[in-house]
């Protein structure tokens, strides 16, 4: 099994409305009204596919600023599925399973897509047979910026606040994995996906907007933070061979280690928060093949062995890691990836 990145060279033409099929666009909800309302206007009013193929489910994560009451009452073509507890990022499973489409579209509550964005998507997904097809994430209040630059997910995961999805892919693996509460779900779904045999086409011609502010994603807080390295720990511990589980998780523990040892207390809670995620993810192991373990372990940076960069600052660190791997991380033209 080894990875086959393609550039695609053709041009995808849009599928005549009519044969566009249902689309389940499913929006994720937690105390952010403001930003639901207006992802919801954008997608109801400005988004050029047939009104009868858009199927809009709103899964309210246990809201306390109205979030749910605006839906019923100003969007009420939208079906609202409103838990009673927040349960992370695979409540998104309840409007997949939810739903009828053909194809899934997820959308955090501050993000949204307009024009013919839905559409040329679904087109190129049925005309290159992509099970996950990612976007370029904008930021609708700062012309030119593009998420992807500050963080770039390549062909090995993807921004999760709004991506597309063959229904075929989702039923096969079972959605989001419950054991990911938030941060990082989309590369443990990433894993999976590609050991199923399922591609992943990166079309940076469409866009996105997240509304989000850039400079959140640069800074983020401990808590965040956190889990975020349970969650790295969690799925080497879930997902990969034995001998690419140690050497990632070798590598967290160390990148933990050598960020925070001039703050012992910061210290022990990272620590802490890996052994956590490590336990948690042998508990539920169900490791991928050796080859595309190793894959991840050498080309996802947060797998990397922090030693091959020191000496560099976050850019420098970043701009090698990804200058060596260009057929990955390219972020222009359009790209298709899966493992044979």
């Amino acid at each position: 099994m080894k990875a086959t990145p393609v550039a695609v060279n053709e041009s995808i033409a849009t599928i005549p409305q009519g044969e566009l099929p249902v689309v389940t666009i499913a929006i994720l909800s937690f105390n952010r009204c403001e930003a639901l309302r207006k992802n919801l206007s954008k997608i109801t009013t400005e988004l050029d596919y047939p009104l009868e193929k858009r199927e809009i489910i709103v899964v309210d994560n246990a809201s306390t600023d109205g979030s749910a009451e605006m839906v019923r009452v100003e969007f009420p073509g939208a079906r609202l599925i409103v838990n009673e507890r927040n349960i992370g990022v695979s409540a998104w499973n309840l409007g997949f399973q939810h739903g009828r489409g053909a194809y899934i579209l997820t959308l955090d509550d501050d993000c949204y897509v307009e024009g013919t964005s839905l559409a040329r998507a679904v087109s190129a997904a049925i005309r290159l047979r992509a099970d996950i097809v990612s976007f370029d994430i904008l930021n609708p209040n700062q012309p030119g910026f593009s998420f992807n630059h500050l963080f770039n997910p390549g062909l090995v995961t993807f921004w999760g606040c709004a991506a597309l999805f063959s229904r075929r892919a989702f039923d096969a693996l079972g959605g989001f994995d419950p054991g990911i509460f938030v941060y990082i779900h989309e590369l443990e779904f990433s894993i999976r996906a590609y050991s199923r045999g399922y591609s992943h086409l990166f079309y940076p011609d469409v866009k996105a907007y997240h509304m989000k502010p850039p400079g959140s994603h640069l800074a983020p807080n401990p808590s965040s933070r956190r889990l975020t390295v349970r969650n790295l720990a969690y799925i080497s511990a879930k997902l990969f061979s034995r001998a690419a589980c140690l050497q990632a998780l070798a590598n967290i523990f160390l990148t933990v280690a050598l960020a925070e040892r001039r703050n012992p207390k910061a210290l022990l809670r990272y620590l802490a928060a890996a052994i956590q995620g490590t336990r948690e993810g042998f508990r539920a192991r169900a490791p991928v093949s050796e080859e595309l373990s190793w894959f991840y372990v050498t080309n996802y940076i947060e797998f990397a062995n922090p030693l091959q960069f020191r000496g560099m600052d976050s850019a420098g660190r970043l701009a090698s890691f990804y200058k060596k791997r260009e057929d990955l991380y390219a972020l222009s033209g359009l790209r298709l990836m899966s493992f044979s």
